[in-house]
């Protein structure tokens, strides 16, 4: 940049299918007959949390979606039924899962299972099932790895190996994120999952991790390790946890002061019921997920709508995971056209490219599913595409700000406009020299820059840490702090800079006198 071009970027930063089409894809003319007919419909193994921590939160809705998609493939029969239930409630828990898919064993003689839900509860009992060779079809679980502990053993979730990657690539291109913070349930195997390949992730797209921040699966008081990640100010803070304590999470953040321009981004997903309860904390949070109500995947618009009819509920991800899993549960059972667990087993191995409402389905070679990944962001109270809200902002234009707007010494923002004169800088090849002016008239605030949070220095002052969109799209980051106790007032600027004095893509950090910043004093005329 050339000298007056910075200067003006200093001013600036200072301041588908139908139900029954899909229904005769998966029982199609000329696919294999189902089974010998006895009269008697093929029983499923439903195991789901009807009790205990994921009740509300999980159990509900993946009933309701499983038992949805039910009652369209049992109606194309005339309402005779051709597939039914035998519902245990795995209790949340890992003991409890396996009593359910014990008693769905060895009492009622199932072949075949769907769920349950949570990593935790499945690391548990798929080693259940596939001692047993039933086949095992998770709607849910998300972590790493645990599909692969046999071949009976399936999930349609997408796992955190498949959101994680390309979620990082999406958000970091749009809000290049450079110093984060990951927070994630130390208790909970998908958490822990999902932080892993977090931390692997980041650090391969030369993200900087400042910390990470564990609690544990029921704890309400999460204050002390968002006063830590406060004190860091990062731009941009990943959460891995399940839904109730991530959203108490953010509250909480929000609550402590942690801007809204700090996004939260989620690994698991965002749901409606979560977004209302945490009311305007949740705005701006970022979700990668598996399934988006507003998609045009084969069968969504009418999944939403009978969903919405029979139950009087917005269905979420888990329901539309739930109710997709019968689906390709019954695609198998019509391939293999027998209910024996070995038959099933190779006929889901071999699905590829099933039109679902998650979008065309595939099993990989370890059994987990294979489609394409959802990023959402949470935008006036609603779920919506990040792309497209991205789209749309920039469509929007901006025009530039011509004030400070900046933090004093009680951490308040404030426009102070006025003519400065530049007092001191730290860098000898510093692109500005003791004496520049520039003048500053009174104006209202614009988004060009955008706040990113406050700093506290080890003398306890307050700085603004703030970004503004250059033209070639990337973002000039610095700190900055107006003293208004002194007479003149004066406005401090730290920002990196390279041998000859140039600004860098980032702003500064402790220790503020390092050789590579340009710290600099201006002060109001």
């Amino acid at each position: 940049m050339t000298k007056f071009a910075f200067l003006w970027c200093v001013i600036v930063m200072a301041v588908g299918f139908s139900s029954c089409d899909r229904i005769q894809q998966v029982m199609a003319p000329d696919a294999p007959p189902m089974m010998e007919d006895t009269g008697e419909p093929i029983r499923i193994g439903l195991a789901v949390p009807l009790t205990g921590a994921f009740e509300s939160t999980l159990g509900l809705v993946l009933k309701r979606g499983a038992e949805l998609a039910l009652e369209e493939l049992n109606a194309l029969h005339g309402g005779v039924a051709t597939f039914t239930f035998v519902i245990e409630d795995n209790q949340s828990t890992p003991m409890g899962g396996v009593a359910a898919y014990t008693r769905l064993i060895e009492e009622y003689g199932v072949t075949a299972i769907l769920g349950p839900t949570t990593s935790t509860v499945v690391s548990a009992v798929f080693p259940v099932a596939q001692e047993n060779g039933v086949v095992a079809l998770s709607p849910t679980s998300a972590a790493r790895g645990l599909s692969a502990l046999g071949e009976f053993l399936f999930r349609n979730s997408l796992t955190v190996d498949r959101l994680i990657p390309g979620g990082v690539a999406e958000t970091r291109e749009k809000l290049g994120y450079q110093r984060v913070v990951t927070v994630y349930d130390s208790a909970d195997v998908f958490s822990r999952s999902s932080d892993e390949v977090l931390q692997e992730t980041l650090q391969e797209n030369g993200v900087e991790i400042l910390a990470t921040e564990t609690f544990e699966l029921g704890d309400r008081d999460f204050s002390a390790q968002l006063a830590r990640i406060k004190a860091l100010n990062p731009d941009a803070i990943f959460i891995s946890a399940q839904t109730t304590e991530a959203t108490d999470v953010i509250i909480q953040a929000r609550q402590m002061g942690i801007s809204v321009e700090v996004p939260f981004i989620s690994t698991l997903t965002v749901t409606i019921s979560e977004i209302e309860r945490a009311a305007g904390a949740a705005e701006g949070t970022i979700a990668f997920t598996s399934w988006s109500s507003t998609a045009d995947t084969p069968g969504n618009q009418e999944f939403v709508a009978s969903y919405r009819a029979k139950y009087g509920d917005e269905p979420n991800v888990f329901a539309a995971q739930s109710y997709a899993a019968v689906y390709i549960l019954a695609k198998a059972i019509a391939d293999a056209g027998s209910a024996d667990a070995a038959a099933i087993q190779q006929a889901m191995a071999n699905i590829k490219d099933f039109d679902t409402v998650l979008g065309k389905f595939s099993f990989d070679e370890n059994g987990d599913g294979v489609y394409m990944p959802v990023t959402l962001i949470v935008k006036d109270g609603k779920l919506e595409a990040f792309s497209e809200v991205e789209v749309a902002a920039a469509e929007q234009g901006e025009e530039p700000r011509d004030h400070l707007w900046v933090v004093n010494q009680d951490g308040v923002e404030v426009a102070v406009p006025g003519t400065w004169e530049l007092i001191s800088t730290t860098h000898p090849n510093s692109v500005f020299t003791v004496g520049d002016t520039f003048t500053l008239p009174p104006a209202l605030p614009h988004k060009v820059m955008q706040t990113d949070g406050v700093y506290t220095d080890s003398e306890g002052r307050l700085w603004t840490m703030g970004h503004v969109m250059l033209a070639d799209d990337s973002r000039f980051k610095f700190l900055e702090w107006v003293d208004m106790s002194v007479s003149p007032m004066q406005l401090h600027i730290i920002f990196r800079t390279d041998a000859e004095g140039v600004p860098l893509l980032e702003y500064g950090t402790e220790p503020f006198d390092a050789p590579g910043h340009d710290v600099q004093v201006w002060e109001r005329q």
